[in-house]
This record gives C-alpha cells, sequence and structure tokens, in this order.
C-alpha cells in the first residue's frame, strides 16, 4: 500500500491526497469550492508538494459539468517516485557557498575539512515536517539567521550523512520517536519521544526536533562533551 504524504488529517497537503488519491481526475475549481481557504493548490500545499514527494501526476484541461466550463484536472498516476529534495532546489549556489563558510567549511560530525562539492546545505528542520511552511531562502538573510536555518552535513557515495538523516527523520514522522545519531541515545533537550504538547507538522514543530543531534549536530556534540567534561 502506497502510504499518503506527511501531515495529518486536515491539514492543506493532505486535504488535497484525499482528493487526488483515488486515481480519477478531479477538476481543481471544485476543490477550492470545497475548501476555500485553499484557492490555489498548485503549489507546495497542494499539487507541486506531492510531486516533490514524489507521487507522478497527470493534468489537463478538460470540461467540468459541475462548473459547467473548461477547467484544470488533476490525476494521481498511481506510481509514486523518489522524493525530490525540494529543499536543496530552493537555494541558489550563492546561498549555499555562504553557508558553507559560515560553518568553517568542516564537517560537523568528523570535525575535519568538507569540500563543497561534497556539501549539502542541510535545513535544520526536516522538509518532512514542513507541511504548509516553507522557510526562507533569500540571499541576503542574516548570518545568525542562516545558522539557525542551516547546517552542513557530507554527501559521499559510500558516506552519505544528508540521507541518513533525511531517513532518520522520516522514521522518527511514522513513529514520534526521535533518532540518536550515531547510536548515542541523547538528547539535549526532552527524550526520545516526540513532545505531546508539540505539532507533529507545520512550523511549530520546529520545537519539537530541538535537543535531537539531526537537528543540531554542532550543539548536540558541545552538550554532549559539556556532560562527559562534568563527569570527569
Amino acid at each position: 500500500m502506497i502510504m499518503g504524504p506527511w501531515g495529518g488529517e486536515g491539514t492543506k497537503r493532505r486535504r488535497v491526497w484525499n482528493w487526488i488519491c483515488d486515481q480519477e481526475w478531479h477538476c481543481r475549481e471544485c476543490f477550492s469550492s470545497a475548501n476555500p481557504d485553499m484557492r490555489q493548490i498548485a503549489g507546495n500545499s497542494g499539487i507541486q508538494g506531492l510531486v516533490r514527494a514524489g507521487y507522478v501526476m497527470d493534468s489537463e484541461n478538460r470540461h467540468c459539468d459541475a462548473c459547467e466550463e473548461n477547467q484544470t484536472f488533476d490525476r494521481w498516476t498511481g506510481i509514486r517516485q523518489q522524493a525530490i529534495n525540494t529543499g536543496q532546489d530552493q537555494l541558489s549556489d550563492q546561498l549555499k557557498r555562504r553557508v558553507h563558510g559560515l560553518f568553517d567549511e568542516r564537517d560537523p560530525i568528523l570535525n575535519n575539512s568538507l569540500d563543497y562539492n561534497r556539501t549539502v546545505i542541510d535545513h535544520r528542520f526536516p522538509l518532512q515536517r514542513w507541511g504548509d511552511y516553507e522557510p526562507p531562502n533569500n540571499d541576503d538573510m542574516e548570518d545568525q539567521v542562516c545558522r539557525e536555518l542551516f547546517q552542513i552535513l557530507r554527501k559521499e557515495q559510500q558516506n552519505d550523512v544528508n540521507l541518513t538523516k533525511s531517513r532518520s527523520c522520516e522514521r522518527c514522522v511514522q513513529t514520534e520517536q526521535r533518532g540518536a545519531p550515531l547510536g548515542i541515545p541523547f538528547w539535549y533537550e526532552g527524550g526520545q519521544e516526540w513532545p505531546d504538547e508539540i505539532p507533529r507538522i507545520g512550523e511549530e514543530a520546529i520545537q519539537g526536533c530541538i535537543g535531537c543531534g539531526w537537528y543540531d549536530m554542532l550543539e548536540w556534540k558541545r552538550q554532549l562533551i559539556s556532560i562527559l567534561e562534568e563527569e570527569e
């Protein structure tokens, strides 16, 4: 069974998925009329978001018997492929290189030099939890904002740390069990369980990621080292 996209019942993307998942043709105007808070469903909260999540879609103009006009119709083909890394697609090369420099071009795990061509500029807050939220990506962001939004991770054929993080975040969304980088069960805020009071999807979900090493590897290491030093 192919699972729907991330997002709980009632979220915009989930509503679009529930509308489109039967693989039949559906009229966008009819959907928007039934969901007045979603007049534009072509973007990241709707069709485009599904495409980026790997859902292969068809769209074409058809006559709608309900609207009695020609409208854009969409349908899911029933095919799902590898998701597109939208976070990377949204960043300019200028911003990527700037962030790479802000973190001293060093691998946060191994603490050695990390070549730009082997680097992924990673959104700390994982794509799987964005929902309707899209982090800023403008080139003129202040340095501190860049440090709060991003980290750098190694991406090599035999050592794809970015992919490892992504898989951990996917499991966290599915199981509500936060990740343990390097197999170390340590969270500098909270514990392994996703906090009950924190939303699972959307901008507020960022608070549930704080404390996990995958969210901020450098802070995770600093906090762990501090505890070890206190025990000496």
